[in-house]
């Protein structure tokens, strides 16, 4: 007896190997049609379906976006959303896909949140704004139940730099401060910087945030500055 599987709303149950219907939940929309990246592809192979790349994708931890070609079968897995450039080769028949999975802390709403699953890392991004992290970037984070995005590995600064990859402005606020009396570096927590990528020759000491700058490294910045936009990424942990 053939066993099937059902597709009920964005709800698919796959059948694998004639054995079990895996659950996945996905957003599945034509976005940027006609258009594909091979570079810093996670993945590229050859697939008859467009569930058959989703089930390779759902494999692969370091997938979040996947593209299929319904013409030539072929499938290309990516680890970000494209948020701040296109895709690069425009050659058709080309269909880009978003991949959540059910039930995790960070299925996709009005706020935006991805979930990259190689580093269980849950975030959204924040439109530009001119500096204020006590007044706008933490308080926007926090009415999402998330936080100022921590850098805390040399991993996670690899993916955020990838992910912003043509951001349209230079700085990005991240978290950790430098507070009197001490003007030691830390989490908004308390703990202490357990990574950092300081622009030589390191932070000036003061009462300073944090921010991604030139060529990706970090430098301090004031809490306020109405004169510099900056963007930011909030995280749910």
């Amino acid at each position: 007896m053939t066993r099937k599987c059902l597709r009920v709303l964005n709800t698919l149950f796959i059948l694998v190997y004639g054995i079990a219907c895996t659950k996945v939940f996905f957003k599945g929309t034509n976005i940027n049609f006609g258009l594909v990246q091979y570079r810093n592809a996670v993945d590229i192979s050859k697939q008859k379906t467009m569930s058959h790349c989703m089930i390779l994708c759902k494999r692969n931890i370091k997938c979040m976006t996947f593209f299929y070609n319904a013409k030539t079968g072929e499938c290309v897995l990516h680890s970000k959303t494209f948020k701040y450039n296109q895709p690069e080769l425009n050659s058709g028949n080309w269909k880009m896909y978003l991949f959540e999975v059910a039930d995790t802390r960070c299925v996709s709403n009005a706020s935006g949140f991805l979930y990259y699953r190689s580093l269980d890392l849950c975030y959204n991004f924040n439109a530009e704004h001119y500096i204020d992290y006590t007044g706008h970037f933490l308080p926007t984070c926090a009415s999402y139940g998330a936080e100022l995005l921590r850098i805390e590995s040399q991993d996670r600064q690899t993916y955020v730099e990838h992910i912003l990859e043509g951001r349209p402005t230079t700085r990005v606020a991240i978290q950790g401060r430098s507070e009197s009396p001490g003007f030691v570096w830390t989490l908004f927590d308390g703990s202490p910087l357990s990574y950092t990528n300081w622009r030589l020759p390191g932070p000036l000491t003061g009462d300073y945030y944090v921010q991604i700058f030139e060529e990706d490294q970090w430098t301090e910045q004031r809490n306020f500055n109405v004169d510099k936009d900056a963007i930011f990424l909030c995280e749910i942990r």
